[in-house]
């Protein structure tokens, strides 16, 4: 449990800033969605090394605390682009191309840390976690995990929100001391994946083709699930990295109302697998599953909310909506990961973890991406970012009645996506190991 306890602070001190690291950067808004999922792609590309790695290592646990500690020191340069840019020493010597490259190049080694150990760890956990247990004790650690989150997230929060009022040049330099807190805290994190028991290797990690995937994929109830998940992955990433773009480029908010946010987002969060834990013991997973994508379709119609009425919404009413908004998203991903996760358990043998979980995790991201592609051609297409407004046209945007957006277009189509994946549940070839 400790290993995930600080893996978290990681996240919330690192991950979850990345997007905000990209806007003090000077990232466009297109550009700032696609930070979270053009290196994840790359590095999903990369993770197909991982069950050649498990077999090299004769074990799981000595790859996911490889990628553990690689991880822990991709922090290093990150701190350094940050303190390099804080006086903008950074932008002048590679210019704006070149610190969009700089991010990206540096955000593909930490992902490579967070993801191509993944599979592996699953293959672990999957042989010390008892399967009768498995929704208790994921639910239960993920709570303990999303509050572990919303504690750092707020401290981080406050830091940067108490540089602000020193100047941008300590917002970067405080992001880079928060960089640096995150990697050491990885770094314990790696320790005490070095001190999980192993069965071992009773079996050797088998390599399933993609072809013979494929061919899983298209007749049993195992891959039609993770079908599902391929397809509600490309849905939500047409819109989800947006929503955060929307928030830092256009309403301009600040570190302190963007942390603030995303706090509300994971206590949200805390929610979803509690919910989830209940609901499988009395409908079945795929059931639950489906309700989940219901819950999912209807965040991106909050958001087209926000972005429509934003002319008539006062600010402490526009505020309000945005923190609904955010606990509404963060149930509603609660409740999915622990279910995607529960799925890929149920059906996928131990033995062949390492390496359908790995390619499993390169269409997600291949999803992911592909989705978010869409999400900033209909960003950057809705009149250049512009506003389309309707109403009275007689002053810039004044007596406007609503506003629209390539932001509110990319919101529909990720709604509409969302409700369209859930078809993709609708049959199944035999029951699953849940009895559903």
């Amino acid at each position: 449990m400790w290993d995930g306890v600080f893996y978290t602070v990681m996240v919330a001190l690192s991950q979850e800033f990345f997007q905000k690291f990209a806007e003090l950067l000077g990232l466009s808004g297109t550009r700032i969605g696609l930070a979270v999922t053009v290196p994840v792609f790359l590095v999903a590309v990369a993770q197909q090394v991982s069950p050649w790695a498990v077999r090299r290592l004769g074990s799981y646990k000595r790859w996911v605390v490889w990628t553990a500690w690689f991880q822990a020191w991709s922090h290093v340069p990150l701190v350094g682009l940050a303190w390099w840019a804080s006086d903008g020493s950074a932008g002048r010597v590679l210019g704006e191309s070149g610190v969009t490259w700089a991010f990206f190049v540096l955000g593909g080694a930490f992902w490579f840390g967070a993801l191509a150990g993944g599979s592996a760890w699953m293959a672990l956990v999957g042989m010390l976690i008892p399967k009768r247990v498995e929704a208790r004790y994921f639910a239960r650690r993920q709570v303990i995990l999303n509050l572990t989150l919303l504690v750092s997230l707020v401290a981080g929060t406050e830091s940067l929100h108490w540089a602000g009022g020193m100047g941008e040049v300590w917002v970067l330099r405080v992001l880079g001391g928060m960089f640096l807190v995150a990697g050491v805290a990885r770094g314990v994190s790696a320790w005490y994946l070095s001190r999980y028991s192993e069965p071992g290797l009773a079996e050797e990690p088998v390599v399933v083709k993609p072809w013979e995937l494929a061919g899983r994929a298209r007749g049993s109830a195992g891959g039609r699930a993770l079908l599902f998940l391929l397809g509600a992955q490309a849905a939500m990433s047409i819109g989800y990295p947006f929503f955060t773009a929307y928030l830092l480029k256009d309403v301009g908010m600040g570190a302190r109302e963007f942390g603030w946010l995303l706090a509300v987002f994971f206590a949200g969060k805390m929610a979803g697998p509690e919910v989830v834990r209940w609901a499988v013991g009395r409908f079945g997973l795929r059931k639950t599953l489906a309700a989940t994508m219901v819950w999912q379709t209807a965040v991106p119609l909050v958001w087209v909310g926000a972005v429509v009425l934003e002319p008539v919404l006062t600010e402490g009413v526009e505020l309000s909506w945005f923190v609904v908004a955010q606990a509404v998203s963060g149930v509603g991903l609660g409740a999915f990961e622990i279910c995607s996760v529960l799925l890929q358990l149920d059906h996928v043998p131990v033995r062949e973890r390492a390496s359908v979980i790995g390619q499993f995790n390169l269409g997600f991201h291949t999803a992911g991406l592909g989705g978010s592609l869409v999400g900033g051609w209909l960003v950057g297409t809705g009149a250049g970012g512009a506003s389309m407004r309707h109403g009275d046209e007689t002053g810039a945007g004044a007596g406007a009645v609503f506003v629209w957006s390539g932001y509110a277009t990319a919101f529909v189509v990720s709604a509409g996506a969302r409700g369209l994946s859930v078809l993709l549940l609708k049959h199944r070839a035999k029951r699953s190991p849940r009895g559903e």
